[in-house]
């Protein structure tokens, strides 16, 4: 499962990917969004399921 920053990288590759397939991005980019948020407190290092308490906090 890897830490978010591992977490971050596969989403924004996500993204990019499927934006140049032609494939909307709306699912992916709140949760993007969530992962850079929990990065940016700090919670980089940590795994996945940090992103519950950052869903907690909104």
């Amino acid at each position: 499962m890897g830490n978010l920053e591992f977490n971050a990288a596969a989403v924004e590759h996500l993204v990019h990917t499927g934006r140049k397939a032609g494939i909307g991005a709306d699912v992916l980019l709140p949760l993007r969004e969530l992962i850079r948020r929990q990065i940016g407190a700090g919670h980089g290092p940590e795994s996945f399921p940090r992103l519950i308490e950052g869903i907690k906090n909104l």
